[in-house]
């Protein structure tokens, strides 16, 4: 199979090996993030009309109190299992549509989210 195409095309066989290695941290890792953003946002939006003002500190522990919730290990198992499989797919239309868009949206919008605190903290300084 090396060198099928041509001279010069056998350096793609590695890239199989890490291929394989990102198909299985990417979906891992957001299926973690999921997770954890999931329990956070029902719990943070559902009173959001009584409270008066909810800080990052206490959004930043809500997140932290989810990862020892068993809802979390169940819903990143879930996700996690889902992922692994979509990521086999033959068919190229739904894996593209069922592990890369949601693998790479929630992988955005996380580190989006991470870095918005960061700027945030970097602007206001702490306390």
């Amino acid at each position: 199979m090396a060198g099928e195409w041509g001279p010069g095309f056998e350096i793609l066989g590695p890239l199989k090996g890490i291929m394989a290695y990102f198909k299985g941290v990417v979906p891992t890792t957001a299926a973690l993030f999921l997770a954890v953003l999931i329990p956070m946002f029902r719990t943070t939006f559902r009173g959001i009309g009584s409270e008066k003002g909810t800080g990052s500190a206490a959004v930043a522990a809500g997140m932290m109190g989810s990862i020892f919730s068993p809802w979390f290990w169940i819903l990143s198992v879930l996700f996690s299992v889902f992922l692994y499989f979509s990521a086999r797919f033959e068919n190229t239309a739904l894996r593209i549509l069922l592990f890369w868009i949601p693998t790479i949206t929630v992988s955005v919008v996380v580190f989006g989210f991470w870095a918005l605190l960061e700027l945030l903290i970097l602007r206001f300084g702490r306390g």
